[in-house]
């Protein structure tokens, strides 16, 4: 893990955030949706992948955080899209369960992502010696 890499990851982030935004801006909802859902699921993949990589991957709060983003926010919600193609999904209810409440869920998990990166920046920045922990 070095500063490069999680400052990358933030970036990457709030790109995703921006192009999200721009689907549901350009496209009809359930296209956004599912194109959006599947920019979540790479990014998280890609994030995998990346900290896959890292010596002590899991003290590391990034690690945390992408593990939350896609099992807990990203998944769920494609499968719950994909399950109801045919209902908006403002009106999905599951139990108790709401698409809405589901969502925002999400939203928060993807917020504690971006935080988990910046923890581990900070972390690297000014509590560790050695500034990188390497593969």
């Amino acid at each position: 893990m070095t500063k490069k890499e999680l400052v990358s990851f933030i970036f990457i982030d709030f790109l995703v955030i921006a192009a999200i935004l721009f689907l549901f801006f350009y496209f009809e909802k359930k296209t956004a949706g599912l194109i959006g859902g599947a920019i979540f699921l790479a990014q998280g993949f890609y994030f995998v992948v990346r900290i896959g990589k890292w010596e002590k991957m899991t003290s590391t709060a990034t690690f945390y955080g992408v593990m939350a983003h896609l099992f807990l926010a990203t998944v769920p919600v494609i499968i719950l899209r994909l399950a109801h193609f045919s209902t908006p999904f403002s009106e999905i209810k599951l139990g108790a369960i709401t698409g809405p409440g589901l969502h925002k869920f999400a939203e928060t998990i993807y917020l504690i992502l971006i935080l988990c990166h910046v923890v581990d920046l900070l972390k690297l920045m000014f509590f560790n010696k050695n500034k990188n922990i390497t593969a």
